[in-house]
């Protein structure tokens, strides 16, 4: 990810975003354990309304993680999913109002896959941090089963949702490591504060939004809130 060419739209928002970069972590570090107890409170009601999704998931991460492991193990990060890592960094880009100039990802012989996104602007925390914590897939896969609910069946969908889980949870951690340039700029420490409440958050919100719609992930966020404070 390269950040160039002074965009001065954008420097409010990354000013107010920066500032909150540390109250984030504290926040983060707060709400962990109400974040797993939420989690865990979702995953019953959802064995309790849908009895099978819990099957049809768990057989959608199975088939990936076996995909995974006969295919795709050798390769430490695919081209997909370096261009998911870069669309993710250029979606937050936008939500924050940097236009993105360019998206790469390409093979670059003895360095494996390797990506870059462009933006103009200073740029942000959270355009960094963005691809180690937000689901890509199975937002895509919420979308598709929210705009178009008689596409899939439902079984279809659940395990659909089991492999966009899979997915991104192999390739995030393929991706997670010491090296990674993304984890040295936004620091490790805060890193370490920062990623595992928002991973169980998004994780939560993905499957409230899989099994009831987005207006009852909202509820969860404020839900949250409430019972960390």
């Amino acid at each position: 990810m390269i950040r160039h060419q002074k965009y001065f739209a954008s420097d409010r928002v990354d000013a107010c975003i920066n500032l909150a970069k540390w109250p984030c972590a504290i926040f983060a570090l707060v709400a962990t354990i109400p974040a797993m107890l939420l989690f865990m409170g979702v995953v019953e009601q959802l064995n309790s309304t849908r009895p099978t999704l819990g099957a049809e998931i768990a057989a959608g991460v199975a088939a990936y993680c076996l995909i995974w492991w006969l295919f795709l193990k050798r390769t430490r990060i695919s081209f997909f999913s370096t261009l998911e890592h870069e669309l993710t960094h250029a979606l937050f880009a936008l939500l924050t109002l940097h236009p993105v100039t360019s998206i790469r990802s390409a093979f670059w012989e003895g360095k494996g896959n390797i990506g870059r996104m462009t933006f103009r602007g200073n740029g942000n925390w959270l355009i960094t941090i963005s691809p180690y914590f937000f689901p890509a897939a199975p937002v895509v896969t919420c979308l598709i089963v929210s705009v178009l609910p008689n596409m899939l069946t439902e079984k279809t969908a659940g395990t659909l949702f089991g492999i966009s889980l899979a997915y991104h949870f192999l390739s995030t951690w393929n991706e997670t490591h010491r090296g990674q340039t993304d984890l040295r700029n936004v620091g490790f420490v805060f890193a370490t504060a920062f990623l595992p409440c928002a991973n169980i958050v998004a994780i939560s919100l993905c499957l409230v939004w899989f099994n009831n719609g987005i207006g009852e992930a909202i509820q969860h966020l404020g839900r949250l809130w409430s019972l960390t404070f």
